[in-house]
């Protein structure tokens, strides 16, 4: 497994693409976003003047916290009424976090719609 130092040198070395969704959660107090619009921006193709570094870079900033990604197979579990191992709807408030999911898959559609 690569360090932190080498997965961000391993991105701005060899990461080509060039229109990109930055997703930050307002509740994910572990987000690097910034530094990654920072290495994106640093890449050989930022000064190539063709589309590089973060000039197709969006950003999003939505509800949600570093696991609402995590969210996609109990909110498909949930909707179809399947029991969820592990899932306490008592202790977790099962309706943010699958509102926050139902706002990221949203916001990922919507940019695809825009880069295609």
């Amino acid at each position: 497994h690569p360090s932190p130092d080498e997965l961000w040198e391993d991105v701005r070395s060899h990461y080509a693409i060039t229109s990109n969704l930055l997703v930050q959660f307002d509740r994910d107090d572990i987000d690097q976003s910034p530094l990654l619009a920072e290495v994106l921006d640093a890449r050989p193709s930022a000064d190539a003047g063709n589309g590089g570094g973060t000039d197709g870079l969006r950003y999003a900033r939505l509800p949600g916290t570093h696991v609402t990604p995590n969210w996609v197979g109990v909110a498909q579990r949930r909707r179809r009424g399947a029991d969820v191992p592990g899932f306490d709807p008592s202790v977790t408030n099962v309706h943010d976090p699958l509102r926050n999911h139902g706002v990221l898959v949203d916001s990922v559609v919507s940019y695809i719609d825009y880069v295609t």
